[in-house]
């Protein structure tokens, strides 16, 4: 939780919040030959959130309120990835992924969900790795988002 204040020349106010959130998941991996695996997960999360109204009031007696709020949501989901590597002539592997994640969000949730991941990992025989991915997610109330991600590493 948090307290927040506000103390400038012109504003004066305040307002709390309190967060709770408990996150789980069982993951494994399934080899279905030397360069396939499968990856299933399945995870609960549950995350609640209570916002007080936030006024705030300058010396005139003028107040700007902003209404609080409470958000509970429940989240249950079951997904996997699937990935094969391939070793270039070079040594070098390549390692393409896709995955899958369904579930459900009640509660405060939008009830429905899912998710599309779309990747590739490159591993050098010098060991630098560069990792790259692409993500939807679609919400049942017709929210999408996509996200993208590039890391690179080298052991030592």
């Amino acid at each position: 939780g948090s307290n927040n204040t506000i103390n400038t020349q012109f504003w004066d106010g305040g307002f709390k919040t309190t967060r709770w959130m408990a996150d789980t998941s069982i993951e494994g991996q399934w080899n279905l030959d030397e360069a396939t695996t499968i990856s299933p997960k399945l995870r609960a999360v549950y995350f609640s959130e209570k916002v007080d109204d936030y006024t705030v009031k300058n010396s005139s007696g003028d107040a700007i309120t902003i209404d609080g709020f409470n958000e509970d949501q429940f989240r249950v989901s079951l997904g996997a990835e699937i990935a094969r590597s391939f070793t270039m002539e070079n040594g070098t592997k390549l390692t393409p992924k896709l995955g899958l994640t369904g579930g459900y969000s009640g509660m405060d949730g939008a009830g429905a969900f899912a998710a599309i991941t779309a990747g590739v990992s490159l591993q050098t025989q010098n060991f630098w790795m560069l990792d790259t991915s692409i993500l939807f997610n679609i919400e049942g109330d017709g929210q999408k988002s996509v996200g993208a991600k590039v890391a690179a590493s080298k052991k030592f």
